[in-house]
């Protein structure tokens, strides 16, 4: 079907510590400063994303991300309504190869996976084969 994204990533890097925007960015990273009432910065991109039919969505953060992952978590899961598509937050210091992540899941920082396939195979499937690891849905990080 010509013009399909139904097998597009996008990716959002959504890294800026914010130092031209203080003191709007004191205690939240650029990406998550809100603006029109309730709206934030990353809307912007991830709206683009959605208008666009790309629904499967990488979010890269790195400084102050709580209120960002806040505001994604609640303004941006899809539900039922699209399946199969997702937004996934990656944190800050995350190493991650190969894997395949069940929707709306957060990576939570210093997170790696891939890199040390004996603690990976106590706890995740990994197809030893393709070097493919699956988090199972729910999965928590301890």
């Amino acid at each position: 079907m010509p013009g399909s994204t139904k097998n597009v990533l996008g990716m959002i890097l959504a890294v800026g510590e914010g130092n031209t925007l203080y003191p709007l960015t004191e205690h939240r990273a650029k990406p998550a400063v809100p603006f029109g009432g309730k709206y934030r910065l990353i809307d912007l991109a991830l709206s683009n994303f959605i208008n666009s039919s790309v629904y499967s969505v990488y979010v890269l953060t790195q400084f102050k991300s709580q209120s960002l992952t806040e505001h994604i978590n609640e303004s941006w899961s899809f539900g039922s309504l699209i399946h199969n598509h997702f937004i996934v937050k990656i944190n800050k210091d995350c190493k991650i190869k190969m894997p395949i992540i069940d929707k709306d899941f957060e990576v939570p920082p210093n997170t790696e996976i891939s890199y040390h396939l004996k603690q990976d195979k106590k706890r995740f499937f990994v197809d030893e084969e393709s070097g493919v690891i699956v988090i199972p849905k729910g999965y928590k990080f301890s």
